[in-house]
């Protein structure tokens, strides 16, 4: 029997809640990037299976209102989700919350299954929705980058939707905003103006550009726990991001995912993302990261569509 838009596969949960647990002190709105992107996987694993995708089929407001709906299993002495758990709520949380490094492990085998190059069925409706976020002509990569602004300050809490541990919060935020900041000051200090990205479908976290070399990163602080999310999510949101480049414009461009330390598993993910031709750096890297982004650039200009 086909399943039917509403009904969420144990797939779709999985993604779900390590997206939630991943970001568990920050909001997800409907208008995050990674409530975005989760949207998009969901969407893509339904067309891959043959099933019906329609306009509002895991849109973003939908995440939205799903993701929410785990606060009160995180924290039930208080209703704040936009409406009760269900009961694949209960069973996925029940079932991973404990053990977090298997659900890391399966959402990797889950989201690594869209990268296999299985036809996907695009539904009619689907279809439309996709023509509508490409842009109907070839812009220069400069209108694709908006002007740099540091944001040294913490974002004020958001208390009264969710319930905030501070200091995981203001760590998370703090370590974001300074590897970003003390990236912007490499790049500049190696000729490079600074940007970040101001357009719905292009919002990455740092862009720069020294002719002919242009790059967009985008950042992720990595918690003592969740670190593999993170990085998982990163990489994805930068492949996203620069696909949406390559249809925006004619300009090549080079994809970095900067992490605030190196990794648990440093060489794993650094040949990992070299696979898919995508600059992991930290800190302690910067020094070879123009290096890096130079050789991308030569060995892509000239079969930038792939």
């Amino acid at each position: 029997m086909a399943k039917s838009e509403d009904e969420w596969l144990e797939d779709e949960q999985v993604l779900a809640l390590a997206l939630y647990l991943a970001h568990r002190n920050e909001r997800l709105s409907k208008g995050n990037p990674e409530v975005i992107a989760l949207s998009e996987t969901l969407r893509r694993l339904a067309r891959r299976d043959g099933r019906s995708v329609s306009e509002k089929f895991r849109n973003p407001a939908g995440m939205e209102m799903q993701l929410s709906k785990f606060l009160d299993l995180d924290d039930p002495t208080q209703h704040r989700g936009l409406g009760k758990p269900s009961k694949w709520h209960q069973q996925i949380w029940a079932r991973y919350i404990d053990d977090r490094d298997a659900l890391d492990r399966r959402a990797a085998e889950i989201t690594g299954t869209l990268e296999s190059g299985a036809p996907s069925t695009l539904a009619p409706n689907s279809v439309a929705r996709e023509a509508r976020i490409r842009p109907s002509r070839k812009v220069s990569g400069d209108e694709l980058l908006g002007a740099f602004v540091p944001r040294p300050e913490i974002v004020e809490r958001k208390s009264e939707a969710r319930w905030v541990d501070p200091l995981a919060y203001d760590r998370a935020n703090g370590a974001h905003e300074s590897t970003r900041i003390a990236l912007a000051q490499h790049l500049e200090a190696n000729g490079f103006s600074v940007h970040e990205g101001t357009k719905p479908e292009l919002l990455y976290d740092l862009g720069a550009r020294r002719d002919p070399l242009t790059v967009i990163v985008e950042v992720k602080s990595l918690p003592a726990i969740g670190e593999e999310t993170q990085l998982r999510l990163g990489l994805g949101q930068i492949l996203w991001y620069r696909d949406r480049w390559r249809e925006a414009t004619d300009d090549p461009c080079v994809a970095v995912l900067c992490v605030e330390r190196r990794p648990a598993r440093g060489e794993q993910w650094q040949a990992l993302c070299d696979s898919v031709a995508v600059v992991l750096t930290w800190p302690e890297r910067f020094d070879v990261l123009v290096a890096a982004c130079t050789r991308i650039s030569g060995e892509r200009r000239t079969t930038y569509r792939r």
